[in-house]
């Protein structure tokens, strides 16, 4: 099975980790509230916008 699960707990449930779409990277419960995380499109590594917030 492939799907967009990046995890599992120890009951073999999916967690809340999502991968983003774009990059393909693991996007922590923490990131996904960042206008920069747009399901199904991008996250604050791969964003356009996000290159601005790591420079400065």
């Amino acid at each position: 099975m492939f799907d967009y699960r990046t995890a599992l707990n120890p009951q073999l449930e999916p967690t809340a980790t999502r991968q983003c779409f774009g990059c393909r990277a693991v996007v922590p419960p923490e990131a996904q509230p960042s206008p920069l995380y747009v399901a199904g499109k991008t996250c604050p590594e791969c964003h356009p916008d996000g290159k601005a917030v790591r420079a400065a």
